[in-house]
């Protein structure tokens, strides 16, 4: 029994050389052999989940990731609509993120909060963002509600993406109600981008989505 062992393991390690190594063409220097070099397995790309039963969506940068908001803002939905709602905020993240297909965003962000429909209210987390739905995945689920947390980090062009946001709304129908929650007042250094960024926000989805000025329910007095 023990010299078969013996003989079964030589057998097998010639084979996986014999698999590791290929004789040189004619030509080429007798007796010497080069290593097989392996060709490259095609990786098909990560497609995200796209929730099957989705009444209320939320989407946004760290105000909806943050610890309290997220737990609360989930809780009111779920109250609403239980174990129906899709919760994804994205620390760092702007409009042009949300539109960036899956496969293509940077999924180097600081941190990251999720929940798919029926799962527990969103924990942030640290670490590569996983493939997330994109606005086009959840608005083709039809949903309910879609509530928009973004606006403090700034796009290249915010009015062009709000455009786009629009169209996307238009498309999924006026059985889609959309609110936005805007921008808080920190950090005071942007507060010139925001002011902005709220009169593009009102001018292009005004009539289409309800919104939530921040500075002034943070401040308790109305923004300038």
């Amino acid at each position: 029994c023990r010299r078969w062992r013996d003989d079964l393991r030589v057998a097998v390690v010639v084979d996986i050389r014999r698999r590791q190594t290929i004789r040189p063409e004619s030509g080429g220097q007798p007796g010497v052999q080069r290593r097989e070099v392996p060709r490259p397995v095609a990786v098909p790309p990560v497609k995200p989940e796209r929730p099957a039963s989705v009444k209320a969506v939320v989407i946004g940068d760290s105000h909806a990731a943050g610890v309290g908001y997220s737990t609360t803002l989930h809780a009111a939905l779920t109250a609403v609509y239980p174990g129906q709602v899709a919760y994804y905020g994205v620390c760092s993240a702007n409009i042009a993120w949300w539109l960036t297909p899956p496969q293509a965003r940077n999924a180097r962000m600081p941190c990251h909060a999720a929940a798919k429909p029926g799962r527990p209210a969103p924990r942030i987390e640290t670490g590569p963002v996983p493939p997330l739905p994109s606005l086009d995945d959840l608005l083709a689920a039809k949903p309910a509600l879609v509530v928009f947390a973004l606006g403090s980090n700034p796009d290249a062009d915010p009015a062009r993406l709000l455009g786009q946001v629009r169209e996307k709304l238009a498309a999924a129908g006026s059985e889609t109600r959309c609110l936005w929650v805007g921008p808080p007042p920190i950090p005071p250094r942007l507060d010139g981008y925001k002011k902005t960024f709220y009169e593009q926000l009102n001018a292009q989805l005004a009539g289409r989505c309800r919104v939530i000025d921040s500075r002034t329910v943070m401040s308790g007095q109305p923004a300038g």
